[in-house]
């Protein structure tokens, strides 16, 4: 299943994002897994998957983040919402993609820095491997942080059922455009 879900989200990343790396010359990968897999314990809170350190001042004007997360799941009806957020565990939530009725889903999102270091501006979608459901943000996320300062990228994920798998299979943050 998980081999289907990776091949199904390769397609999707191929058919609806290109490359960073074919666009800009200046693309610089924050973090990175091996695909490792990180679990969730077996309870029903919001639980940090992975997270990753955006140095002060990385992310400068008209730069962007792109979040690229890889989600396993157990194949039920029961309620997994994954999200990633910018600032940390009480920081904005970027996406918060149903993970319930699929075994495997790739979110991707991106985050861009408008003209000042304190606003940023944020589009998403998520494919569910299975059922081949594409969810998207009906709009915008915007948030106000302050990114001469180091922050978090964050990625969690909370159960409905407790004793369900959430886990996070590969994960990766692209920086397009930025400083350091």
């Amino acid at each position: 299943m998980l081999k289907n879900c990776l091949r199904a989200c390769a397609l999707a990343l191929i058919a609806l994002a290109a490359p960073a790396s074919a666009i800009y010359s200046d693309v610089q990968p924050l973090c990175l897994s091996s695909i490792v897999t990180a679990f969730a314990p077996a309870d029903t809170n919001e639980n940090i998957l992975v997270q990753c350190t955006i140095p002060a001042r990385a992310l400068v004007s008209n730069a962007l983040l792109r979040i690229t997360v890889i989600w396993n799941t157990t194949n039920n009806a029961n309620v997994k919402t994954g999200r990633v957020r910018y600032s940390g565990i009480a920081g904005t939530v970027f996406t918060s993609p149903p993970l319930a009725s699929g075994a495997g889903a790739i979110t991707v999102v991106v985050i861009g820095q408008r003209g000042v270091p304190t606003s940023q501006v944020g589009y998403s979608f998520t494919l569910n491997a299975f059922t081949g459901i594409l969810a998207t943000i009906a709009t915008n996320v915007t948030s106000a942080v302050d990114t001469t300062q180091p922050t978090f990228l964050t990625v969690t994920c909370q159960k409905a059922t407790g004793t369900d798998v959430c886990t996070v299979e590969g994960f990766l943050v692209e920086l397009i455009g930025g400083g350091t």
